[in-house]
């Protein structure tokens, strides 16, 4: 946004994401506590969280406890962990700070999600708004946040300040109940507000464009990223405004994985079903070699084919699903294909 939000948002890019489950709600107080006893009981030190009623989102965890009960919530299900301390994929983790566990990105088990996959399901089907209800204003009956009249061009409260309903107690946090408010297009509640949730990725500043396929971030950094508002204005000054524009879809804001705050939580996603296409490739007068092999692929991949002609014989073009004189060529498996050389 030109005016206001966040100028680490852009650049605008595409981004193709496999099949993912993400939890409805943000993780609960009652839901932490279940976890976290059972993770006690089975060789996990988590580390605390609070939470200001059962119902309410659990905040103010390390991004590191969030990781290891994600791990301790798959292994209470039979579910298979997602992170890991070797790259082996054998010891579990869940133990100690780890700044950068294995991941088995593959497992069925629950973990936190991409930046990018939080934003696609933040935007709940809905493409080209600032908010995930699909339009660009944002008031009291959408979600819990910080209003503020310095953007009453579209923070159009009409209340002004912390959420009338939440803050009456006068004892922060001001979060509300998980589901206090209408889902998104997805049926994701609380997107924006109540809490942000610590995402996989650390934070770069501008938003990397790379690679396209399931991003997960760069390799490495000093903040994980959040994502998605919270009850409080400015996450460093809660109360001082800026509240409304941290709701943003598109809005990244990043925080050190050892800082809880009262103004984080989290929720899981687990991977889905990767769906498979096959490549059938024919070749006149010559061979046809691909990159990665295949004849099977996952949803998404890219391949290089590299045609050679036999001896007396030149490579013309490519037809079928490829086409062009182009050689070596890449296509992009989202369906079952058929090339000719």
């Amino acid at each position: 946004n030109g005016v206001v939000g966040n100028g680490y948002a852009p650049p605008v890019h595409p981004v193709q994401l496999s099949a993912f489950y993400m939890d409805q709600t943000e993780v609960t107080k009652a839901k932490w506590d279940q976890v976290a006893a059972w993770g006690l009981a089975n060789g996990y030190s988590i580390g605390n969280a609070a939470g200001k009623a059962a119902t309410h989102p659990a905040q103010s965890m390390m991004w590191y406890s969030a990781v290891k009960w994600c791990n301790a919530r798959s292994q209470m299900e039979g579910l298979t962990p997602a992170y890991y301390m070797d790259a082996g994929m054998t010891a579990v983790y869940k133990i100690g700070p780890n700044d950068a566990p294995y991941v088995n990105w593959s497992a069925n088990g629950y973990r936190l999600p991409t930046e990018a996959e939080w934003e696609y399901a933040a935007r709940g089907g809905v493409t080209g708004h600032l908010f995930p209800w699909g339009t660009d204003t944002i008031d009291n009956t959408r979600a819990n946040y910080y209003s503020d009249a310095t953007y009453a061009f579209f923070d159009i409260g009409p209340d002004r300040g912390y959420n009338r309903t939440y803050s009456q107690d006068g004892v922060p946090p001001y979060t509300s109940p998980v589901g206090s408010f209408a889902p998104n297009g997805y049926r994701l509640y609380d997107m924006a507000g109540n809490v942000f949730e610590w995402c996989w990725d650390w934070y770069c500043g501008l938003y990397p464009t790379t690679p396209s396929l399931n991003p997960h971030g760069v390799s490495s950094g000093s903040a994980r990223v959040v994502r998605g508002g919270c009850w409080g204005g400015n996450p460093y000054y809660v109360g001082a405004g800026g509240g409304p524009y941290f709701c943003f879809v598109d809005y990244r804001m990043n925080s050190a994985p050892d800082g809880p705050a009262d103004i984080m939580g989290f929720r899981t996603v687990r991977s889905g079903p990767v769906t498979t296409y096959t490549l059938t490739i024919n070749a006149t007068n010559g061979t046809v070699a691909s990159n990665p092999t295949g004849p099977t692929y996952n949803d998404g991949t890219s391949v290089t084919l590299t045609a050679t002609p036999n001896a007396g014989y030149s490579f013309s073009s490519w037809t079928g699903d490829l086409t062009g004189s182009t050689n070596p060529a890449t296509i992009t498996m989202n369906a079952n294909k058929t090339v000719t050389a």
